[in-house]
Parts: C-alpha cells; sequence; structure tokens
C-alpha cells in the first residue's frame, strides 16, 4: 500500500489493485525427488477491486506527472517516503481526492485543500499552542527587523489564546519561513489567512453572521485561489520528501500552476473587452 501510494502521489492517477500472488516455499508441486517448484497463490484482499478500477479509468491526456522518477533518486525521496509515511499518508489522501476526474466540485476541492493544509501543520509543525508560540519567536521572527516584527507577529497568532487556529496555522504555512513567496492574488498578504479560514468555516456552517466580519469568498473566486493553496500544499509535499533547492521548487510548482496573479489580470482584461463589446 505505501509503494501504491508512492505512484498514486507521483503519476496523480489512483492505482487500483485488481489481483495479487504470492508464493510460498511450504506450498510447491513436486515431479520427483529433484523437481521441487513453488505453486502461484492467488492473494485475497479488501483493497483489490476490478469493478472500481474500470469505472474510475482516466484518459492519459488528461494527467501530468507531479515527480518523476528521476526526482525521487536525486532527492533520496524514498528514504523520506518510508520514514514519514504514517504521518503523510491522509494529507497525501486528501491530495488525491482532487484528481478524480469530474468527481469533485471547487467547494469540495477548497474544504480538501485548506483539511490537508491544516493536518499538515498539525502533524509536521505543531499542535500546541505553547510550542507554537515558542516557534513564533525563536525560529519564524527571532532574526526579522524590529519594524515588522510585531505586525508579522499578529498574523502569525491571529486568534490563537486556547489554541492553535486554522488562521493561524494558514499564516504559517503562507510566510514560510520567508524561503519562498506565495501569490496571494488580490487577495492581501497579511488578509490571506483569515479570508481562508473564514470561507472554510462559512461553507462547513453556513453561518451568514460569519460574512459579517469579513469577506468571504464565492465559488468563481474559490476556482481561482484553489491554486494557491495546492500549490503551498504541493511546496510542502515536496519539502517533506526530500527536495530542498527552494529555486528548482518554485520553478516547478510555477510551471505547474502559473501565478495566480497573472490569471486574475487576464481575466480582468477579458472581462474589460467583452463590456467594451
Amino acid at each position: 500500500m505505501k509503494i501504491k501510494r508512492l505512484i498514486e502521489l507521483s503519476s496523480l492517477k489512483r492505482i487500483y489493485i485488481e489481483e495479487i500472488w504470492g508464493w510460498n516455499s511450504q506450498i510447491c508441486d513436486i515431479y520427483d525427488s529433484d523437481s521441487k517448484f513453488e505453486r502461484p497463490i492467488k492473494i485475497d484482499a479488501i483493497y483489490i477491486n476490478k469493478r472500481e478500477a474500470e469505472k474510475d479509468k482516466i484518459d492519459k491526456s488528461d494527467i501530468w506527472r507531479f515527480i518523476t522518477l528521476t526526482e525521487l533518486r536525486e532527492n533520496n525521496s524514498f528514504n523520506y517516503y518510508f520514514e514519514k509515511y504514517k504521518k503523510l499518508e491522509p494529507i497525501i489522501e486528501l491530495y488525491m481526492e482532487l484528481f478524480r476526474k469530474g468527481e469533485i466540485s471547487g467547494r469540495r476541492m477548497f474544504l480538501n485543500l485548506v483539511q490537508a493544509l491544516e493536518t499538515y501543520h498539525s502533524r509536521f509543525t505543531t499542535n500546541d499552542l505553547e510550542g507554537f508560540k515558542w516557534r513564533v519567536d525563536n525560529e519564524i521572527l527571532k532574526d526579522r527587523p524590529e519594524e515588522v516584527k510585531e505586525r508579522e507577529r499578529k498574523l502569525l497568532m491571529a486568534n490563537s489564546r486556547k489554541f492553535v487556529t486554522l488562521e493561524s496555522r494558514l499564516a504559517d504555512l503562507l510566510i514560510a519561513e520567508f524561503q519562498i513567496y506565495f501569490d496571494t492574488g488580490n487577495i492581501k498578504r497579511e488578509e490571506f489567512p483569515s479570508v481562508i479560514a473564514r470561507t472554510r468555516n462559512y461553507y462547513i456552517h453556513y453561518d451568514e453572521k460569519i460574512k459579517e466580519k469579513g469577506l468571504v469568498l464565492n465559488d468563481e473566486e474559490i476556482t481561482i485561489y484553489n491554486k494557491t493553496l495546492v500549490f503551498i500544499l504541493e511546496y510542502y509535499l515536496l519539502l517533506e520528501l526530500g527536495f530542498q533547492d527552494v529555486k528548482k521548487l518554485n520553478e516547478k510548482l510555477i510551471g505547474r500552476w502559473g501565478h495566480v496573479s497573472d490569471k486574475l489580470r487576464i481575466q480582468h482584461a477579458v472581462e474589460n473587452l467583452e463590456r467594451a463589446e
């Protein structure tokens, strides 16, 4: 199952196991005193499902490779993957749901991405408020200029008073220890974590009062900003798999998803042309 999920993660394609065969030295065909051959044994398992495999076939033209075998080897990713598999498994499961052709709406994709990012932060960064406070002061902001420290600390701590909130987790992931800059489009960088958290809470609880507290993304906006969220998620997945050259990492992800700001500018230009006509 670990190898199966690694292939899925690399190819962004669901792999279904249709048959498993094995051998056992105790189960053999014996023809004479010198002729002994292990007999193949068909193995049953709950994850063997031919019917599901047929139903969920995806055109190869719709799949683009996330990680190549060469990259896995160059970054020692196999060792990292197996060492961290238990912690990575639920995040990979949420991530892979994004690539089920025709079965996931933009809104559901958004909820999956936010949950995957929240799960990643709690598993790989911290799930302890005191530990998070220490991280903010002694790791993230330690060498920051004094004139920006308080503003950035406010962004990171958000409303984390009794526990680490989703907004704080998203802020931490967005800042990324100042190693990479994530494009947040038309949303101000310091407002992005609260907008995403508020939108998630709105679509889970459908409480109209949430809209009174600030911007909540509509379905069209969610589709746009899903690209930012998947960009962030893939960045951290690749980091955990041993990809350490942030410049190359950034180039790889831009090649896959582009810049949200560029897409918004093009969309705005098209809308202006349509209005002019």
